[in-house]
């Protein structure tokens, strides 16, 4: 139920500034941008006021509501204010690098066995799986 909450905050939030964002107040600028700190707090207070109202009817999802408000609030926090080496150790990069997950990597090719990548079996013996 905390997940669905979380899923469901994030959802109308995105829902909710997409259909009245521009009358919501301080959330756009003059030149028609969103301004980040508004959109900060809005990420925080929707569902954070949601999750306040719903409650009495379901704790899970009322719990969820509030953490995915904090989390989509911190994320978009990171994203505007965080400088960029910030932002490329926590992934928020501009292009798409994908990174294997399993297996070794070609640069760990002639890796040690008891490197955690140089392991192809994922499951292997010396895996930290």
């Amino acid at each position: 139920m905390t997940a669905a909450g979380v899923v469901f905050g994030t959802s109308i939030t995105s829902i909710t500034l997409s259909k009245f964002g521009d009358k919501l107040p301080l959330l756009m600028n003059k030149d028609g941008t969103r301004s980040a700190p508004a959109t900060i707090a809005y990420a925080v207070l929707i569902p954070g006021l949601a999750g306040i109202l719903f409650r009495k009817y379901n704790r899970g999802i009322s719990d969820g509501l509030i953490i995915g408000g904090l989390a989509a609030g911190a994320l978009a926090a990171i994203q505007v204010y965080a400088p960029a080496p910030t932002k490329a150790a926590l992934g928020f990069g501009n292009a798409y690098q994908p990174v294997r997950a399993l297996g070794a990597s070609p640069s760990y090719a002639g890796a040690t066995r008891n490197n955690m990548y140089a392991s192809v079996a994922p499951f292997g013996k010396n895996s930290n799986w």
